[in-house]
């Protein structure tokens, strides 16, 4: 009598850990980084921003901007170096389009065009100091310079242009353990960045043959 070979599907989950954003507190310059500028001075400081709820906290009445346009977390982080001071601004609005939208939101016709920062990039020139902006991916990024002295100028373009960078470069590879037990991701699939792992999770099925060949009696 033959028996003959068992076979029947197994569903095999699997998880591809793909690259993710970097959050805007990653991208923060470290002291003298910027060389001679180090974290500090009056300006609000506030390490993770990472929801609306925060952001409100933070700016109050200047929120509805960011958050009319995707935002989802944010870092804000004073410099100083000597007796001047430099406010640095990262928001993380989600996707690259949202970024955009926020940049023409934003734009007054008073900034002048900066071509060597970021995706893009403009300066302000007020009576307290120079005010620049700039996108990078998802990211929307403000530099205050609050002098008209031209090496801290200089510096905040230097500033501005390092957070941009590191918006691309600190993005790292996620682990398949940013999956939780039931197979979700993190951060509930959302593209974006604020230190969240994203995977692309699919189903294939696996035959398996639980007996090899042919027993004979």
């Amino acid at each position: 009598m033959k028996q003959m070979a068992i076979r029947f599907p197994i569903l095999l989950t699997i998880a591809i850990p793909l690259l993710c954003a970097a959050a805007p507190w990653d991208c923060v310059p470290a002291d003298n980084e910027i060389a001679g500028w180090t974290k500090g001075g009056s300006c609000s400081t506030v390490p993770q921003i990472p929801d609306t709820a925060s952001l409100y906290r933070a700016i109050d009445g200047a929120a509805p901007v960011y958050t009319a346009c995707g935002f989802t977390c944010a870092s804000y982080q004073g410099y100083i170096n000597g007796a001047i001071e430099m406010c640095v601004e990262i928001y993380d609005q989600g996707v690259t389009e949202n970024a955009k939208d926020l940049w023409i939101r934003t734009a007054s016709g008073e900034q002048i065009p900066i071509d060597t920062i970021g995706d893009s990039a403009r300066v302000f020139v007020g009576l307290f100091g120079y005010f620049y902006e700039c996108i990078e991916e998802q990211c929307y990024i403000k530099v205050s310079v609050m002098s008209d002295d031209p090496e801290a100028v200089a510096a905040g373009s230097r500033m501005a242009r390092c957070i941009a960078e590191k918006v691309v470069t600190v993005s790292v590879e996620k682990p398949f353990n940013s999956l939780q037990s039931n197979g979700e991701t993190n951060n509930k699939g959302r593209i974006g960045g604020c230190g969240n792992g994203i995977a692309f999770a699919f189903t294939v099925p696996l035959v398996v043959r639980l007996l090899n060949g042919k027993k004979r009696r």
